[in-house]
């Protein structure tokens, strides 16, 4: 976004710096540049210049102007970590020569006519070809290094928060749209099911603190905006199926979703896939035609190795998901 024929706040910054044209020739060079996408390089910029810093001062210099006896929101949204796999020169330096282990290595199986033509599109979009062992482990990286600057940069602002005095006065909730691939299932960026897909963070820091656990039980992203919601005493959004997260945060007994389910579509004429996991089994449908193109038992295959469909799938357990599918996605 930041090499077009148009003008953004931050490519003014970079402007003003001197430096607009080295990140856009950098950029362009390895961002929808077929084979070079995915390959891992060190940002030519100083740590201060990337983008992450550019909205965190922003996001700094916000707070800092906001009055301590009124209420206020911030939404902070980092573009990282994304393509171009590109980090600031600190923390890549930091991670050079780090081995990160490389999981989940079983490619995906065709099962029906339209799961193979979505993961024919997959692969040719990640260049499954080129993913060789060194050359994720240099994409990944850098990928380490975007969200260690982000990691640090929301250290900096917990502290601005607390030299304000506004930090046990603030409601904190970190996460983020989708994950990475980074070469599991022969696979990068999204757009599938997988865990490392489809799992992200999401973490819950009411004012004050609280001590500290993690919730295994499964949420969905929509029910962050129920939680915010629900943490300013304003009505939930009618007919709306998110839930809020408050009593999990206050209450570790509190009930939970039985199921999440999440949904992917990309153009009108394609299939919808829509995939639905009570913790135990994960499965994939096509919305469609109601063919099932993906069953996995989470609890004895963790990292989603062995497609049951077109095998051993219980059938009962598929029809229990569908229903499930059915009901959480029309709550």
């Amino acid at each position: 976004v930041h090499v077009g024929d148009w003008t953004t706040p931050y490519m003014q910054f970079l402007d003003e710096h001197g430096v607009l044209e080295m990140y856009r020739d950098i950029v362009l060079a390895n961002f929808r540049g077929g084979d070079r996408h995915w390959k891992g390089v060190t940002s030519p910029l100083p740590q201060e210049l990337d983008l992450t810093c550019f909205l965190a001062d922003e996001a700094q210099r916000w707070v800092s102007r906001q009055a301590d006896d009124e209420p206020w929101f911030l939404q902070l949204s980092f573009v990282q970590p994304h393509v171009p796999l590109m980090g600031d020169p600190i923390w890549a330096e930091y991670y050079e020569g780090t081995m990160i282990k490389r999981t989940a290595r079983v490619e995906p199986v065709s099962t029906t006519d339209d799961w193979d033509t979505h993961l024919t599109f997959l692969r040719k979009h990640s260049h499954s070809e080129l993913l060789t062992d060194e050359f994720v482990l240099a994409g990944a990286r850098q990928y380490y290094a975007m969200v260690s600057l982000i990691d640090q940069r929301i250290g900096d602002l917990l502290t601005q928060l607390e030299s304000l005095g506004q930090l046990d006065n603030t409601w904190i909730i970190y996460s983020a749209d989708h994950g990475e691939m980074l070469g599991d299932h022969g696979l990068m960026a999204k757009l599938n099911f997988y865990r490392s897909s489809v799992q992200v963070p999401l973490i819950i820091r009411p004012p004050g603190g609280t001590v500290e656990r993690v919730e295994t039980a499964p949420v969905q992203a929509l029910d962050i905006a129920a939680t915010l919601l629900d943490a300013g005493n304003a009505s939930p959004l009618k007919d709306a199926s998110a839930e809020s997260l408050l009593p999990i945060v206050s209450d570790s007994e509190s009930p939970t979703r039985n199921h999440v389910a999440s949904m992917i579509r990309l153009r009108p004429d394609l299939p919808t896939w829509q995939a639905i996991t009570d913790g135990h089994w994960r499965a994939t449908f096509n919305r469609d035609n109601g063919e099932a193109s993906e069953l996995f038992n989470l609890v004895e295959d963790p990292d989603e190795a062995n497609n049951l469909i077109g095998g051993s799938a219980p059938t009962d357990v598929l029809n229990h998901l569908s229903d499930a599918l059915t009901s959480t996605l029309e709550k």
